[in-house]
């Protein structure tokens, strides 16, 4: 089975639903492109991450959503991807 790559291009950004600490960190609504399913996408700004001293709890962050497929309770991650200037995790609503 091919593994698919997503990235920034594959959604639309529908609706933003919070802002936190002056664009630091984005909930976004997102459509699939091509497809009616739709997604949050939560996107962290790298420079915060590290100024912050984040980086290990960004990447525990995105173990805990990729093992969130086995449990009813827990946002299923469908992808992340990363641009020049953020992280962004892609979870099922």
């Amino acid at each position: 089975m091919k593994q698919l790559k997503y990235g920034l291009q594959h959604i639309f950004c529908c609706a933003i639903y919070s802002l936190v600490l002056i664009l630091t960190l984005q909930v976004l609504l997102a459509e699939l492109k091509g497809t009616e399913c739709y997604y949050a996408v939560k996107c962290l700004k790298k420079d915060v991450v590290l100024e912050d001293d984040d980086v290990e709890c960004t990447l525990i962050e995105r173990k805990v959503l990729a093992l969130g497929t086995k449990h009813p309770y827990l946002c299923h991650l469908f992808c992340t991807f990363q641009t020049e200037v953020r992280v962004l995790h892609v979870t099922e609503g």
